[in-house]
């Protein structure tokens, strides 16, 4: 992405023998205790700690939906994807989507091909955000590595 201050930085700046100072990862996921539907959306590696939240809500058994999106370049480097979908055999209340930019031959339930931003129409099916709007608000929790890589 063209705003990712870190990635391009990598990307254009750091050569093959370069030596970087780096700091193992910073900051705060703290899940709320709710009642509403919640939306866990996470890409590449940073489902970690959305990941841990999930096992959290499942643990601790879920009475309201939970809805997890997931984007990554193909099925191989789906970090997770094996756990991901135990939890979500286990447990009713909970939907796992996946999107690939890279195409599958035979796309499994729930999986997309594309960037997870272009299929709003298909997000808007996922997720029948206009239930939940008569109810009470949802809760997101989106990593925020999405906007920055």
């Amino acid at each position: 992405q063209p705003a990712g201050l870190v990635s391009n930085y990598l990307h254009d700046q750091v050569e093959i023998g370069d030596e970087l100072e780096v700091f193992p990862p910073a900051g705060d996921f703290y899940l709320q205790p709710v009642t509403t539907p919640v939306v866990l959306i996470s890409a590449g590696v940073g489902l970690t700690p959305l990941l841990a939240m999930l096992e959290t809500m499942v643990a601790a058994g879920l009475q309201q939906p939970v809805f997890y999106l997931h984007a990554c370049e193909n099925r191989q480097q789906h970090s997770f994807a094996a756990r991901v979908a135990q939890l979500t055999a286990q447990q009713p209340l909970l939907q796992s989507f996946s999107w690939y930019q890279q195409a599958e031959p035979e796309p499994a339930a729930g999986h997309f091909q594309g960037l997870l931003d272009e299929t709003v129409q298909t997000l808007n099916w996922i997720i029948p955000l206009q239930n939940y709007m008569q109810q009470q608000f949802h809760h997101h929790y989106l990593n925020k590595s999405l906007l920055c890589d």
